[in-house]
């Protein structure tokens, strides 16, 4: 890990303070809309569901307009902490064979990456997005744990090309979780309150 380029971009964040605003005030409502529409064209099939290690992941494909006006219309879904970070569609199977419509192979494009750190105080991680330059931000989220979700978007270049540059090359050696990495991959869902603490969208 280049602790020491990390601790740089960490010090720089925390003499200029956070740029993100506002989002930290709106109902769960508008930070799910929110959320939904920065990552999703309307007719994209989004996932959204519960992935806690305690009990069993579970979830629906909705296209993303049916999301939104659910939500505008009857609320936060209950129990939904969690949503699929790409648009899915394909027929594919998981890598041992099993048929799926979450695996990698239904995502119908790879438009987003999750950057997350693994073990790094909150604090310092909440100074280390106010203090680096990351022009393919999408969505910056707070759990409502231990850890700041950043969703990049990725979607005009190659899934390989991507993941060669944000996990191994850009990220990787400041010491995020290289695991998180992957298509499929499940993230916070902005506006859900998982044991009385709300997952918060900051940008």
């Amino acid at each position: 890990i280049d602790a020491i380029r990390r601790q740089q971009v960490i010090d720089a964040g925390r003499e200029a303070g956070p740029w993100w605003s506002g989002y930290e005030g709106y109902d769960s409502c508008d930070q799910m809309g929110a959320q939904l529409k920065a990552l999703f064209r309307p007719d994209d099939p989004v996932w959204i569901g519960s992935a806690e290690k305690d009990r069993p992941v579970w979830g629906k494909i909705r296209p993303c307009w049916e999301w939104v006006r659910q939500i505008d219309n009857e609320g936060p879904p209950p129990d939904c902490f969690h949503l699929i970070i790409n648009p899915l569609g394909k027929e594919g199977t998981t890598k041992d064979g099993r048929p799926s419509t979450t695996a990698d192979a239904n995502v119908a494009r790879c438009d987003h990456v999750l950057i997350e750190f693994d073990g790094l105080p909150l604090e310092d991680q909440a100074a280390f997005w106010a203090g680096i330059h990351e022009p393919r931000l999408r969505t910056l989220t707070f759990s409502g744990g231990k850890s700041i979700h950043a969703l990049l978007f990725v979607g005009d270049m190659p899934w390989e090309e991507a993941v060669s540059t944000f996990r191994d090359r850009r990220y990787g050696p400041l010491g995020v979780d290289v695991k998180v990495v992957t298509p499929s991959r499940r993230a916070r869902l902005d506006g859900g309150v998982r044991n009385g603490i709300q997952q918060t969208l900051l940008w």
